[in-house]
Formats: structure tokens, C-alpha cells, sequence
């Protein structure tokens, strides 16, 4: 899980250093998308875990919760030989620790995925727009 970890921490950083230069702050709410993918691509590039984005709307199919309030959200879950870990760049929208990466019995909120088809229909719409 370090190597896990340390590359999210990685991803955060040159995330939040994009969302200075673009938009003059640092702010992830609304964000968490992009820092899925780029999150996802980094840790299927520089790990041996198996990364999928997964997502949910908040409400009635998956998201995060925290303290019973469900929040429509993107985040991560690498696969490694023995556990699945979730790892969220954008958490701090919620409260959450900028960067979390945590075996799902473990996390800070309950991550809950919603429809996988849904959730890989956003990623194709939104990978257009990274790479304009």
C-alpha cells in the first residue's frame, strides 16, 4: 500500500498545482473527476495494483457518505494481490483528508460505488476535455 500511497500523494500535488495555475486556487469541490482520472492513470502507470474510477451521485445510486449524508463523488479503488484500497485526491471537498488511501473496512467516510456504466460514461465524456 505505500507505493499506493505515496503516488496519491503524488497525483494530489500535481493536481492541486493545476488547479492553481488554472484557476488562481487550490478549492477541489466540483473537481473530483478530473483528480479521479489522473489519479487512476498514475497509479495503473507507476504501481502493480489495478486502478478503476468509481463514482456514485450522493443520492440514490452510491457516492460518499459521512455521517450518514450521502455526497455524489469520484474517487478511486486499486486492486492490489490482497485488498482493495480506496484512494480519494479530492476528499478535503467533503471534510475528509485531502488525500485518503485506505482499505475500504478502514476509510474515513463509507465509499459506496454506484453504477459502474454510468461511472465509465462520465470518465469517456470528461477525457476530451483533458486533453485539449
Amino acid at each position: 500500500m505505500n507505493d499506493i500511497a505515496s503516488v496519491a500523494e503524488s497525483a494530489r500535488k500535481i493536481f492541486a498545482a493545476s488547479l492553481s495555475q488554472c484557476f488562481g486556487h487550490q478549492d477541489t469541490a466540483g473537481t473530483c473527476l478530473f483528480g479521479a482520472v489522473l489519479c487512476a492513470k498514475m497509479i495503473n502507470q507507476f504501481t502493480d495494483a489495478t486502478a478503476v474510477i468509481r463514482g456514485g451521485d450522493g443520492e440514490c445510486d452510491g457516492g460518499v457518505f459521512i455521517d450518514g449524508v450521502g455526497h455524489g463523488h469520484y474517487w478511486v479503488e486499486a486492486q492490489t494481490t490482497d485488498s482493495v484500497i480506496v484512494v480519494d485526491v479530492t476528499g478535503d471537498q467533503f471534510g475528509l483528508p485531502p488525500v485518503v488511501v485506505a482499505s475500504i473496512e478502514h476509510c474515513p467516510a463509507t465509499y459506496v460505488p454506484g453504477c459502474q456504466e454510468t461511472v465509465d460514461r462520465h470518465v469517456r465524456e470528461t477525457l476530451p476535455e483533458l486533453a485539449d
